[in-house]
């Protein structure tokens, strides 16, 4: 129901979101950033049935998936990360950046996944073996090679 904010999966009239931000759409399924729930939600559009696909640690803004939808990228403030099996018993981990809501890890640097720094990484896509983020703060837009490095 608008207006009742909260963290229920179930069907359409029962489900309820704290500040969803971001969508991405796979045949009959819309996988939601669910910002203040720190969770990333999956809605399948024929039932309006939602369940929680993964929980994290920080707020996430933005979602993209991968041609197949088997992964799911969430832009967090100092990271991108990335869901694995994200249709099924999902698992998390940081493609690039820190995953962690420490304002201190904040930043820009270019490089390897564990050295990248992002400050607001936002909105984000998956071309080809590229995954394109904006880095609202620092004014950039960035490209993370899948399973390699950030520029």
């Amino acid at each position: 129901s608008p207006s009742l904010p909260g963290h229920v999966d179930g069907s359409k009239s029962a489900a309820r979101f704290n500040a969803p931000h971001g969508v991405a759409i796979h045949r009959g399924s819309v996988f939601v950033a669910d910002t203040n729930n720190l969770a990333v939600r999956r809605v399948e559009v024929a039932t309006g049935q939602t369940r929680t696909v993964v929980v994290t640690t920080v707020r996430l803004y933005r979602i993209a998936l991968s041609y197949d939808a088997s992964t799911a990228y969430a832009s967090a403030h100092a990271a991108v990360l990335r869901i694995s099996n994200a249709m099924g018993n999902a698992s998390v981990s940081v493609l690039a950046g820190v995953h962690s809501a420490d304002s201190s890890n904040l930043g820009f640097v270019d490089g390897a996944p564990s050295v990248a720094r992002f400050d607001r990484a936002y909105a984000l896509v998956v071309v080809l073996n590229d995954l394109i983020v904006t880095d609202a703060y620092n004014h950039a837009v960035r490209r993370i090679r899948i399973g390699a490095e950030c520029s």
